[in-house]
């Protein structure tokens, strides 16, 4: 019943975008095939599905904080975290993804939403630039760093130069 909701939810989510929805597995899964997914759902299995999507994308949709959100951020991509019933027996509803969800919605301002719900309009969902910089230079990155090509970041790296 999990997927038949969520499959609902992800299909109103491209026809009130007009778009096409890539679901990207966590790399842990990538091998193996789901076939509670609906077929007409494009299903990325390559190793930097994620990294090559998200500067394309519209939004970035997950059911807990993970590799993604740090490409969304980087692209500044707005960001929902789905939550409902459904996820309270799987992987996503552990403890610490339950508060790494909390969190991130607080820190950067990302929204939350039951995928139990029908939408029927697109989503308000503001990206908040400075609170998503500020997530990245203290999770991601350093200002050291900015405006500095690969090899120098490298050439700093090998010679131990401070970079943070």
């Amino acid at each position: 019943n999990h997927y038949k909701i969520l499959n609902r939810f992800l299909s109103s989510i491209e026809k009130i975008y007009k778009s096409k929805v890539i679901i990207v597995p966590h790399p842990k899964v990538k091998k193996i095939r789901n076939p509670f997914y609906d077929k007409k759902f494009k299903i990325a299995n390559q190793v930097d599905a994620a990294e090559s999507l998200v500067n394309t994308c519209k939004l970035i949709i997950c059911a807990s904080p993970s590799t993604v959100v740090a490409y969304a951020i980087k692209n500044y991509k707005p960001i929902l975290i789905l939550e409902g019933e459904g996820f309270k027996n799987s992987e996503s509803a552990k403890l610490d993804n339950y508060l790494g969800a909390k969190v991130m919605i607080k820190f950067i301002g990302c929204c939350a939403i039951n995928y139990e719900t029908s939408i029927d309009k697109k989503i308000f969902i503001k990206v908040n630039k400075k609170k998503y910089d500020n997530y990245r230079f203290r999770f991601l990155t350093s200002k050291k760093i900015i405006g500095l090509k690969n090899y120098q970041i490298i050439s700093k790296v090998i010679n131990q130069t401070d970079l943070i």
